[in-house]
């Protein structure tokens, strides 16, 4: 039985193919709360892609910039569609308000914006690891259960 369950999805597979399966989330980081999200601090909701061929939970690096996260560490190699390219670290918090979520940590950044875009945060698969995830392509029903705290 999962401990928190949401719908990803879309009420018709048309919107489901062109936006893929999306959650709104929160971005922020406050060093005085930390790990502990600070919603008066974080930013309004966004989109985020649950994007089953990320490794990583990724976040858009001009949105990254604009939220003032800090770059922490050595850049981190990555591949994507563009191939292997080094990316920024940083610190920061992904509040999931529709599974009372918060993922704290490093989240590389990757150009998001770059095309038509509008998702400013990828959930990769350490986000899915603890997850089910129920899709249904013909209908553009998705689900996420939570079957863990991440």
């Amino acid at each position: 039985m999962p401990a928190k369950s949401t719908k990803v999805g879309f009420v018709n597979p048309e919107s489901l193919i062109s936006q893929g399966p999306t959650i709104m989330v929160r971005v922020g980081l406050d060093y005085d709360t930390y790990p502990d999200p600070n919603l008066d601090t974080m930013t309004s909701p966004v989109y985020a892609l649950i994007d089953t061929g990320a490794s990583n939970t990724c976040i858009d690096k001009t949105f990254a910039m604009q939220m003032g996260l800090p770059i922490h560490g050595e850049p981190f190699l990555i591949a994507g569609i563009s191939g292997p390219e080094t990316v920024n670290v940083h610190l920061g918090q992904i509040y999931i308000p529709a599974l009372g979520e918060t993922l704290s940590g490093l989240f590389p950044v990757v150009d998001l914006a770059g095309g038509s875009q509008h998702h400013k945060v990828l959930m990769g698969r350490d986000f899915l690891k603890s997850c089910q995830m129920f899709y249904d392509g013909i209908t553009g029903d998705v689900q996420i259960d939570l079957l863990q705290t991440t």
